[in-house]
């Protein structure tokens, strides 16, 4: 079987057999014959088979096959690899049980929850997390208030003008800072954190996503906004040279103006005496 398998695959990479061939039922078969032992169900082996002998066909030309070992070895890692693959596929489109009842048990009627409660029930969890997280009371009500406001402007739609009476000790700059801190350095770490967590319920879980989805999505509206231009402008130059009233030149204040400029302490004999 080896040698018949190597003649049909030298066959098919030379160009001397086409997939009506008895070269390419040999190798039709072969792969069929790997699949089988490494697929879960006939079913499998058979899907696993087909794919392999479409890869055959385009990698062929490619392969070194110079014996019959070295053609089985090489067909035998297409077929492993694609079998390799589908279990991967397989496997991704599984849902866990616990979510699998979580999902069959929820009320098809179930609302999602307010954007209200989204925002105490996150801030609950962020207050836990601070607790653990930061030592010092006064970081800890900072960073606190960051967050408060980035999910006020984030998950609630609330307007600056708004914040801005309830943060009147900040400047317009400043609060747009603390919303924008609040969200990439306090609120997004801590949501992708706990949702990192296997153990975490179906219902916070949905809280959790929902308020990270809105954060994410104000993240690229703020994206496609212009910064405001910080930097003062420069003023423009003044000439020193003194102007007539009519707006031209004085000859006579320039020169006098340069020699005042210029001009190093008065002489000895012109100073006043105390």
């Amino acid at each position: 079987m080896s040698d018949a398998l190597h003649e049909a695959l030298r066959r098919l990479r030379n160009r001397e057999g086409l997939p009506s061939d008895p070269a390419w039922r040999i190798v039709r078969n072969a792969t069929f014959e790997l699949a089988r032992r490494h697929a879960r169900s006939r079913a499998d082996a058979e899907d696993a088979a087909q794919a392999a002998a479409i890869r055959v066909l385009r990698s062929v030309h490619h392969a070194r096959l110079e014996s019959p070992a070295a053609a089985r070895a090489w067909l035998r890692r297409i077929v492993v690899r694609i079998v390799i693959d589908q279990s991967r596929e397989r496997k991704a489109r599984l849902v866990a049980p616990e979510r699998l009842a979580a999902l069959v048990e929820a009320p098809p009627t179930a609302q999602p929850p307010a954007p209200d409660e989204i925002l105490e029930h996150v801030m609950r969890r962020l207050d836990a997390h601070l607790t653990e997280a930061e030592t010092r009371p006064s970081k800890r009500l900072a960073d606190r208030r960051r967050a408060e406001l980035a999910l006020r402007r984030n998950l609630l739609g609330q307007d600056l003008d708004v914040l801005a009476r309830d943060a009147a000790d900040l400047s317009r700059d400043a609060l747009s800072k603390w919303i924008e801190r609040g969200r990439e350095r306090i609120l997004v770490p801590m949501l992708e954190a706990s949702l990192r967590e296997r153990a975490i319920p179906l219902e916070e879980r949905t809280v959790l996503e929902t308020a990270l989805h809105a954060l994410r999505r104000a993240r690229r509206a703020d994206a496609g906004r212009p910064r405001p231009d910080r930097r003062k402008p420069r003023q423009p130059a003044t000439d020193p040279t003194p102007h007539a009233p009519n707006g031209q030149s004085d000859p006579e204040a320039a020169v006098h103006h340069a020699e005042s400029n210029h001009a190093g302490p008065a002489p000895a004999h012109r100073r006043s005496k105390p």
